[in-house]
């Protein structure tokens, strides 16, 4: 596969619509779903929906300032 042709393979955002894309022999995984995972890792099930809003929202603030 192409460098330009990668995605996540969890949410299929292509290299060039992420700012960063882990790349592994059987998958990648980009920057946003990685601040997802940690979200879900931190707070379980329970907090979860709540806290990934939050999450998405400080996300995209972070990304307007850059």
């Amino acid at each position: 596969m192409k460098s330009s042709e990668r995605k996540c393979s969890f949410c299929s955002k292509t290299v060039t619509e992420v700012k960063k894309l882990i790349v592994g022999a059987e998958g990648s995984i980009c920057d946003y779903c990685v601040a997802v995972c940690y979200v879900v890792l931190e707070n379980g099930g329970v907090e979860m929906i709540r806290t990934f809003e939050k999450v998405k929202s400080d996300f995209a603030k972070l990304n307007d300032q850059q």
